[in-house]
């Protein structure tokens, strides 16, 4: 599904990133830490999945999954990586 404008989810990480950036710029020795973008998608994707489920809003995974145009496979292969890494309170959200 292609947008042809910007969301607000997307605004935020931009303008936040945008900022950072260019904060670390007016350092003498900036630090701008490279990213992974599928692990900051695994993050988005387990965020909202705790966000629906703190609000009793129910979704199935693959509804979410959808949202990001995401497949099974693709998910259960990132999570295997990255699932300890999630802050605490959005992994007991998650269980």
């Amino acid at each position: 599904m292609e947008q042809h404008s910007i969301n607000p989810i997307e605004r935020a990480i931009i303008e936040t990133v945008y900022a950072m950036v260019k904060q670390q710029l007016t350092r003498t020795i900036p630090s701008i830490p490279a990213f992974n973008h599928r692990r900051l998608a695994y993050f988005l994707i387990e965020t909202r999945r705790a966000a629906y489920k703190e609000a009793h809003i129910k979704r199935t995974l693959k509804q979410v999954l959808d949202e990001f145009e995401v497949e099974y496979h693709t998910y259960y292969n990132w999570r295997e990586k990255w699932y300890l890494l999630l802050p605490r309170a959005i992994r007991i959200q998650l269980k």
